[in-house]
C-alpha cells in the first residue's frame, strides 16, 4: 500500500509525505542518483528532503519546504 498527503503548514509552508509498506529503507544505503536528484531539487526551492524507514516497515519520503514568490518562479509554479 502506498499513502501521499500534502498539507500547508504554518507560516507559508508546503508539506508533502509519501509512505508505503514494502521493505523499507536503510540509512546505511548508498544514496542513488534519483536520490540526490531530489535532495538537490528540493535544496533548489529552499527545503528539505527526509527519507527515512517507518516503525511498522516501509518507507517514508517527506518534502518541506516555504512557499515564496521566489521559489516558485524557480519551479514555474503558480499560486491559485
Amino acid at each position: 500500500m502506498m499513502s501521499f498527503d500534502m498539507h500547508m503548514r504554518k507560516g507559508n509552508g508546503l508539506c508533502g509525505e509519501i509512505e508505503n509498506d514494502g521493505r523499507g529503507y536503510s540509512p546505511d544505503s548508498q544514496a542513488g542518483l534519483g536520490l540526490r536528484s531530489m535532495r538537490s531539487r528540493a535544496g533548489q526551492l529552499g527545503g528539505a528532503l527526509e527519507i527515512g524507514a517507518r516503525p511498522q516497515g516501509g518507507a517514508r519520503v517527506t518534502l518541506r519546504f516555504r512557499l515564496t514568490r521566489k521559489s516558485l518562479k524557480r519551479t514555474n509554479m503558480r499560486l491559485c
